[in-house]
């Protein structure tokens, strides 16, 4: 199979010719344009990514901008300008969504979410919304206290769904980022069983995507290859992997000097 490294993700595509991966592209940016209801499939989404890049720990900060600067709607334009394609926007919702039932998300963060999610749909930027950090459900100390948690999930998700439903077929969404810590086999199960059919509740053809455990590595999935559920009737899921291989490409670089450029040129960078 190909590959396509869009930041240190790794996605399987589809065998095709570079000029109908032009033409699907050229006609997948037109059908959003113009509103279309018809929705891409996997393949359309996954070829059209694209160049991404991730709009860390910003909205996955404990607040905004105690990690990095806020996001600005600039961002976006720079982004596009500079050749990206895609850009993922990881959330952590848990400081933001109730402990106790019914697990409502704060309207002002949620509204947040959505003017930033805007603004990169808005300059037809392919978009990836998750869970991000939130470790309370993958961190579960035994399987009745994950049990008890994961409504909570669902119902952040229900939230979500609804908000986004209208929006754009190049939103997708991603269910839990990189699970690891204690999360099992036998949970990861339980968990897309529960959430994907609260998702499908609003978006029936919005694509998601699924990873395996071990942060979402492929030796996992390789190793595993039967070990994940999927639906056989839902023709709009991802098996989405993490790779940060080779090391040397994809380790963390140093923070750029404050001197050396603008404080919102830091805020981005090629990877």
């Amino acid at each position: 199979s190909d590959f396509l490294i869009t930041e240190v993700r790794v996605q399987q595509l589809p065998r095709i010719s570079y000029l109908m991966t032009v033409w699907m592209r050229t006609q997948v940016l037109m059908l959003a344009a113009l509103g279309s209801t018809l929705a891409l499939t996997p393949a359309e989404w996954v070829a059209g990514t694209g160049l991404g890049i991730n709009l860390g720990n910003t909205l996955d900060a404990p607040t905004e901008g105690s990690w990095a600067k806020p996001a600005k709607e600039v961002y976006f334009d720079w982004y596009k300008a500079a050749g990206f394609t895609s850009v993922r926007v990881p959330v952590r919702w848990d400081a933001h969504t109730l402990t106790v039932p019914p697990y409502t998300v704060n309207a002002s963060f949620l509204d947040r979410v959505e003017q930033v999610v805007d603004w990169s749909i808005a300059r037809g930027l392919y978009t990836l919304v998750n869970t991000h950090h939130d470790d309370w459900l993958d961190g579960s100390t035994d399987t009745a206290a994950f049990e008890a948690e994961l409504p909570r999930l669902t119902a952040i998700w229900s939230q979500v769904a609804a908000r986004f439903s209208p929006k754009s077929d190049l939103l997708a969404f991603e269910i839990y980022n990189e699970p690891h810590y204690n999360m099992t086999t036998a949970w990861l199960n339980a968990m897309n069983s529960a959430v994907l059919p609260v998702l499908r509740a609003t978006n029936p053809t919005r694509n998601i995507l699924l990873g395996g455990l071990k942060f979402m590595n492929p030796t996992w999935i390789a190793s595993h290859p039967d070990d994940m559920v999927f639906p056989s009737n839902d023709t709009h899921l991802l098996l989405e992997v993490l790779s940060r291989t080779p090391r040397a490409r994809t380790k963390p670089i140093a923070r750029r000097s404050r001197t050396a450029s603008s404080p919102e040129a830091q805020h981005t960078r090629a990877l």
